[in-house]
């Protein structure tokens, strides 16, 4: 029996847009891989199954500000 095996990377997710809110900011970020939407709670992208790695996660310093 032959199996098929996914490599899978670890991917830097990109910050996409803040969203402001009683006082509280949401961020936004996508897998660089398949731009699906991801938080920052997730370890892996539900799409494309890459792991996050949230400690190279480079924000916009503009939104830092907030």
């Amino acid at each position: 029996i032959m199996m098929k095996i996914k490599l899978i990377r670890k991917v830097k997710p990109e910050f996409i847009a803040a969203t402001v809110a009683d006082k509280q900011i949401f961020k936004d970020y996508r897998c660089p891989v398949c731009h699906g939407l991801v938080y920052d709670n997730y370890t892996y992208c539900p799409y494309c199954a890459n792991e996050l790695d949230w400690s190279k996660t480079i924000e916009e310093e503009s939104y830092s500000k907030l």
